[in-house]
């Protein structure tokens, strides 16, 4: 699976659109299901941190914070479960 496919499911099952997701919001929702997104890129690719970063315009230190983020997210909320899940599964 590829990062834009990634993207495009979860844009899909979130109901954000690529570039939200992308995007430089820092609100919750977005933020959150950005490194959610971070994360099952990180699982399902190849892509090294410095590749991650260039997929979502951002360094390889802020991927590796979306990484623990979306860890975290993962083990607390139950929406955030079923999305991974859901994204995992394709």
């Amino acid at each position: 699976m590829t990062s834009t496919e990634i993207l495009n499911a979860i844009a899909d099952k979130s109901g954000l659109d690529v570039e939200t997701i992308k995007g430089r919001h820092r609100d919750n929702v977005r933020s959150q299901v950005r490194q959610l997104a971070v994360l099952l890129c990180h699982e399902k690719t190849r892509l090294t941190l410095t590749g991650l970063g260039r997929v979502f315009g951002r360094g390889h230190t802020t991927m590796l914070y979306s990484i623990k983020q979306g860890r975290e997210l993962v083990a607390s909320q139950e929406w955030a479960r079923d999305l991974y899940a859901a994204v995992k599964e394709m």
